[in-house]
């Protein structure tokens, strides 16, 4: 088996489970994040998908979002963070950073609706994870 797809299917199945657990309860798992992490870092290091340097700058875009999540005050979840850091170990950095803009723009255009059809307010919380996956599955669909 390719070690590239059980890269993917690590993200795949880290992100769908985080997804239910997200939009379900607007948290994240973090004992199931470590477990992802320390099979990453182990991925990262003996098996030739992502060199280990790249897999480093990609958690470190997780790394920064948990940083903007302490100067929001929570206004960003820390579990997204975290779950970000986890799938740059698995993507490398330009991956994890595609990744991440595509679910910004996926919950951007739900968020906008949300205000502008269903009269949700500014405060409305909105579980990312779910929006993370389907760039995912996105990505992994368009090749």
């Amino acid at each position: 088996m390719d070690t590239r797809i059980v890269g993917e299917l690590m993200v795949l199945s880290v992100l769908g489970i985080s997804a239910q657990t997200d939009y379900r309860n607007k948290k994240v798992c973090l004992w199931l994040l470590a477990l992802y992490a320390a099979f990453g870092v182990v991925y990262s290091v003996w098996f030739p998908g992502v060199e280990p340097g790249d897999a480093i700058i990609g958690a470190a875009l997780g790394g920064a979002v948990v940083v903007l999540s302490f100067l929001t005050r929570g206004g960003i979840g820390t579990g997204d963070g975290i779950l970000l850091c986890v799938t740059g170990l698995y993507l490398g950095a330009w991956e994890n950073l595609a990744l991440f803009a595509g679910g910004l723009v996926l919950c951007g255009l739900y968020c906008v609706w949300m205000i502008v059809i269903r009269k949700k307010g500014r405060k409305y919380e909105v579980a990312f994870v779910p929006f993370l996956l389907l760039a995912y599955v996105a990505g992994l669909a368009g090749g």
